[in-house]
């Protein structure tokens, strides 16, 4: 049962994530119903568990795995007036997140069953910061998904007053078009490593800013740290001429 609470849980994280920030690219909504199947078969597993039903879960989780989206539960396929995967993704992104009596309440739930039991896993959620408090990096995801670089200008971001009860999360591949996602679902695109300042060319990185404002994020994050003074003036500057609320400055 923990093994099957456990895959839920990962499962619902990454169809949120997929689905949230998929914008209507085909390729990532029918990842995301991927990801909505593969939870579904892990709550019935967990579930079937509890009651008492005998067998191999890793077995069964396999399956889940391989299984394609296109026979997706066609009361839910059918969501909105749209069928496929398309409309599983669709709805995850129309609902938001769920609540805790949603799909994510219920596996969070059952995993929370399960760890008092004794059968608790590795990968348990980072507690959320209290709201006095400093936010909090989910330290494995950001271990295993995210660049050193894309890291530190998290951290100097959660230390920051404006941000404090926050989580932030980097999301797992394929590429979701952010470096992380904070607990209210918002998503930041940083940008900057001061370690490699020597080798800016100011006209790239003003093209860059201008990429990435147009991803649409909540937020870009624009990192100088490290930088020289010569170049922070030039860059503030053009990002003064922008008058974007969106973009978070650090270091300048």
């Amino acid at each position: 049962m923990a093994e099957a609470g456990a895959e839920a849980l990962k499962h619902a994280e990454q169809w949120l994530t997929l689905a949230w920030t998929a914008k209507g690219r085909d390729e990532q909504l029918g990842a995301a119903s991927r990801e909505f199947l593969r939870m579904l078969v892990s709550i019935a597993m967990a579930a079937l568990a509890y009651t008492g039903v005998k067998g191999n879960l890793g077995k069964a989780v396999k399956i889940a795995q391989a299984m394609p989206p296109a026979g997706l539960l066609p009361a839910v396929a059918t969501a909105g007036s749209r069928v496929g995967p398309m409309a599983v993704a669709g709805e995850g992104v129309k609902l938001g997140v769920p609540g805790p009596v949603g799909p994510l309440g219920r596996v969070g739930g059952m995993k929370m069953h399960t760890d008092k039991e004794g059968g608790g896993s590795s990968d348990k959620p980072v507690p959320k910061a209290a709201a006095d408090e400093p936010a909090k990096l989910d330290e494995p995801s950001f271990a295993s998904h995210a660049r050193p670089a894309e890291r530190v200008t998290a951290q100097r971001v959660a230390a920051r007053p404006e941000f404090k009860g926050r989580t932030f999360r980097a999301p797992p591949p394929p590429d979701p078009g952010f470096d992380w996602i904070d607990d209210l679902g918002r998503t930041y695109d940083a940008m900057g490593d001061g370690t490699k300042a020597k080798y800016l060319n100011l006209a790239d990185f003003k093209e860059s800013i201008v990429h990435h404002l147009r991803k649409g994020n909540n937020f870009t994050v624009i990192d100088l740290t490290g930088f020289e003074p010569n170049q922070i003036s030039a860059v503030r500057a053009f990002v003064d001429t922008l008058g974007n609320s969106t973009i978070i400055r650090v270091g300048f």
